[in-house]
């Protein structure tokens, strides 16, 4: 697996450690033309043996220490995609690892978004008032931050970042308020119906005969 010399490497803090992210594009090689390289299938078989250490009470804290390894070592996207992955079907391991809920890069790059959201969905009903308080905070300040041009975008995730929270009722007035305006505002647009017809709402005899009656 090699780098292009332009992928950008983000650094941050896991209890201590010094973790790493680059956006290498790695995670379309999940499940593409190159799901059957060598190089994935030695990855798959990696996190299927640390998938049994951590289903195993009595294997999960050898499991912590290789993650613990790994989050020190590792660099790739895809990488982290199966850790999330792990934690979000380990509630246990997320909140071993909580530490990652506050990563800024996982939560922002677009290979990790999906995978960090099953993560703080996990974790979410674990943490205490305090702790669920400041997540919601990160995740609706991320709203505010980036370039004018990013504003829509990151919107957009923050938004779907506290659907991900699930049914738990959340802590801070904030984001009650914007997750249940954001809930109307769908419900609405799944209510109303379009204002004109357009082509993907028309059938084939319809747009046949629209060019042949001019």
């Amino acid at each position: 697996m090699t780098h292009d010399p332009d992928d950008q490497v983000h650094v941050f803090e896991l209890d201590g450690l010094e973790a790493r992210l680059r956006e290498d594009r790695s995670g379309i090689w999940e499940g593409g033309a190159s799901s059957n390289d060598e190089a994935i299938q030695i990855l798959g078989t990696f996190f299927q043996h640390l998938d049994g250490l951590a289903s195993n009470g009595a294997t999960q804290g050898e499991a912590r220490e290789i993650i613990r390894f790994v989050v020190q070592e590792n660099q790739q996207a895809i990488v982290w995609r199966r850790l999330l992955s792990l934690f979000a079907k380990h509630p246990v391991l997320a909140q071993q690892f909580k530490g990652l809920a506050d990563a800024k890069p996982l939560m922002l790059a677009s290979e990790t978004q999906e995978q960090f959201g099953q993560f703080i969905a996990a974790l979410y009903p674990h943490l205490s008032g305090e702790e669920r308080g400041a997540l919601e905070q990160g995740i609706l300040a991320i709203a505010n931050e980036g370039k004018a041009d990013q504003r829509q975008a990151r919107q957009h995730l923050s938004d779907s970042l506290l659907g991900a929270l699930g049914d738990v009722e959340l802590t801070t007035d904030a984001a009650r308020t914007r997750l249940a305006s954001v809930k109307a505002s769908a419900a609405a647009n799944a209510q109303r119906k379009p204002a004109t017809l357009g082509f993907g709402q028309m059938t084939p005899e319809d747009i046949e005969r629209m060019h042949r009656h001019g």
